[in-house]
């Protein structure tokens, strides 16, 4: 195991540096999270980052809705490209081609547009494209947003190598491209690098804006928002999932379903052989009642993400890093 703290020889440990102090010798899986971004105390990355994330979505869905869907996941994953050089996520044998993922962009956007339902709110908005996008997921948005941010991600590595006194190459080389929201178009981006234990270009990462799981997925849209729905409709309409209870008299009240019947009786049998049940399941029934996306993350929004923020602590990441291959 190769830390960048031991490497460099800095005499420091993780508690004393802002960055995951990341194991150059495998991929540690942690993931960062597109709502912990404003977390970072590198201004370019908390006051941008969010501002071209946002960017970025709301171009993919100008295109989308403009009838360019080619464009749109050109512009999605041609050139948003996997990158070991934060050593995060998934070790590349276990990382997934773009083709299930563009598929699967491709069936969610269009089904939206067709119905009309809430097609803005959920195709800009990175959030909602996880929960209801099948095949991708925070492996997935984790590598598209190193890849949109990726000049600030190297801005904030050249500055900590500075700070730390971390040789520094002094001639440039190709990162690849980042998006740039000023002309919404990918460029390429050309710097100074860091070698990293393996030779290749070393990419830090803020502590603040990782997580090993997003605070919000699809089962929990499913069990907060779809469920407590449903449940009242049943019981409402007196279907056969709403079980009928008698008192000593003789009258009738009914019962909600439990989770377990819903999950049967909903999503299992009727997206049984499916890919993505839980998620086609949730965006039909929000399709069905566009409320009940509204509730959800306005209750979110109103809550400042606050608990479902999912920082780590310095102990977690040596243990998470530790672990990693």
């Amino acid at each position: 195991m190769k830390l960048v703290t031991e490497y460099f020889d800095l005499k420091l440990k993780q508690k004393d540096v802002d960055f995951i102090d990341i194991n150059m010798e495998g991929d540690s899986k942690l993931f960062i999270n597109p709502i912990l971004l404003t977390e970072s105390i590198d201004e370019d990355i908390s006051l941008m980052g969010p501002k071209k994330v946002d960017s970025f979505f709301e171009r993919v869905f100008t295109l989308y809705s403009d009838g360019k869907q080619a464009e749109a996941l050109s512009t999605l994953f041609s050139h948003s490209k996997e990158s070991n050089a934060n050593h995060l996520g998934y070790s590349s044998g276990e990382s997934k081609g773009n083709g299930a993922s563009k598929q699967s962009l491709d069936q969610l956007f269009d089904t939206i547009l067709k119905t009309g339902a809430l097609a803005e709110d959920i195709m800009v908005q990175p959030v909602s494209i996880l929960v209801f996008a099948h095949d991708f997921g925070q492996d997935r948005m984790s590598d598209l947003i190193v890849s949109i941010l990726k000049k600030e991600f190297v801005s904030y590595t050249l500055s900590e190598a500075r700070k730390l006194g971390i040789p520094i190459e002094v001639e440039e080389i190709s990162y690849g491209e980042y998006w740039d929201c000023d002309t919404s178009t990918w460029k390429e981006l050309r710097d100074n690098w860091v070698k990293g234990a393996d030779g290749k270009a070393l990419i830090l990462t803020p502590k603040q804006i990782v997580s090993q799981k997003y605070g919000f997925s699809v089962n929990d849209y499913v069990r907060k928002a779809v469920w407590v729905w449903r449940k009242d409709h049943h019981v409402a309409e007196r279907t056969p999932l709403a079980r009928p209870q008698y008192d000593k008299n003789g009258n009738v009240s009914y019962i909600e379903p439990t989770n377990e019947t819903l999950k049967v009786e909903e999503i299992d049998k009727p997206y049984a052989n499916k890919d993505g049940k839980w998620k086609l399941y949730a965006l039909e029934m929000t399709i069905e009642n566009p409320q009940l996306y509204s509730q959800y993350f306005d209750k979110l929004n109103a809550e400042g993400w606050k608990n479902r923020k999912t920082s780590l602590t310095d102990d977690e990441l040596v243990n998470i890093v530790k672990e990693s291959r």
